[in-house]
């Protein structure tokens, strides 16, 4: 099992591009590659301002190749895979270069909206997207310190989520649309490239229960 690579490696080379098209180059993005046969062994590199990137000094063997930005683009596996479950593996040959390791990433969606806290002048809430499709889910942290603040979350997958958010104070949890619960929870619908706008939430201090245990 490599701890470290060794004389007489490989390397994967390939481009990153901006779907659907595939001409326009992605900068900035970062594409892992990481050793099924050998999980100690990993290595990343960044795509240049042509797209391309190339990971060097990889102990032959079988990759999971996939990539992560910060910007408004899905990530995904090689070959258009989204789940582990599904991956397809680019092969390492040592002394060589295993060409053509290519991405293609859509733009995401997004969710817009505000959160309106009532009775507080400051609060620490998270905003949570969940995927009712693929069990996928995207989270956001608002800070607000008046009375409201707005979010977005980003790099979002078609489907159809239900919203809500917690709030680290005494406010009751809350579903899109002033719904109590996930069974009643309205269904928002996020296409990819597109904004889903005005999920908006106003949260009200919850009531409490006080007593003695004897």
């Amino acid at each position: 099992c490599h701890s470290s690579a060794a004389a007489g490696t490989g390397a994967i080379r390939g481009r990153v591009t901006q779907a659907p098209g595939g001409t326009t180059p992605i900068e900035n993005v970062a594409v892992t590659a990481f050793e099924l046969t050998c999980p100690n062994y990993g290595a990343y590199a960044y795509s240049g301002s042509d797209g391309y990137y190339v990971i060097d000094s990889l102990p032959g063997g079988k990759y999971a190749v996939w990539t992560y930005n910060d910007s408004v683009f899905l990530d995904i596996f090689w070959n258009d895979k989204w789940t582990w479950a599904t991956i397809d593996t680019a092969v390492v040959v040592s002394n060589d270069t295993t060409e053509n390791i290519n991405f293609k990433l859509p733009v995401g969606g997004r969710i817009t909206g505000r959160v309106t806290m009532l009775g507080a002048s400051f609060s620490f809430v998270t905003v949570t997207a969940y995927d009712t499709l693929s069990d996928n889910d995207y989270e956001k942290d608002v800070y607000i310190d008046f009375d409201s603040a707005s979010y977005e979350i980003k790099k979002i997958q078609t489907g159809i989520y239900k919203v809500y958010t917690t709030a680290l104070d005494s406010f009751a949890p809350e579903y899109y649309n002033n719904k109590p619960d996930w069974a009643s929870a309205y269904p928002v619908r996020v296409k990819e490239d597109s904004i889903t706008s005005n999920i908006d939430f106003t949260l009200s201090v919850g009531g409490k229960i006080t007593g003695k245990i004897k």
